[in-house]
């Protein structure tokens, strides 16, 4: 069974508080939220990256819910969380960046992308998923 789950932008957003200024920035943010996911402090991922992404209050609490029941089962099939390991980062012209971990359990891992969007001069957060698929790690 394959877990997914990605948060696109839908409704109305709101208001991005505090923008990511560099690259660096962007890699700290996304492995900061991948170490909250690996403890399944879903609550805290969400409030970590509010900030820094236009999404409204519906599609956080559907996040924190879907994260929480998906962490769950996830960590029942494939044992205790080990760690994060950083896989890489893709840039996609110059308004978009991807940075891949890897959420490593006892029995299988978890693939976690933060994509970030630079609109004008700082980066905001555009998409976070994960998921078990682990093929496209190599293409990384």
């Amino acid at each position: 069974m394959r877990v997914y789950i990605a948060i696109l932008l839908l409704g109305v957003a709101t208001k991005v508080t505090a923008s990511v200024p560099d690259l660096k920035g962007t890699k700290e943010l996304c492995h900061s939220s991948a170490k909250l996911f690996e403890k399944g402090k879903m609550k805290d991922l969400a409030d970590t990256l509010v900030p820094h992404w236009p999404i409204n209050q519906e599609e956080i609490n559907k996040l924190v819910h879907q994260g929480i029941s998906q962490f769950e089962l996830f960590t029942f099939r494939s044992g205790s969380a080990l760690g994060t390991e950083f896989i890489g980062t893709r840039k996609a012209g110059s308004s978009f960046v991807m940075h891949t971990y890897a959420i490593k359990f006892e029995y299988h891992a978890m693939r976690y992308n933060c994509i970030f969007y630079k609109p004008k001069n700082e980066w905001v957060v555009n998409t976070i998923n994960w998921d078990g698929k682990l093929e496209p790690l190599f293409n990384q």
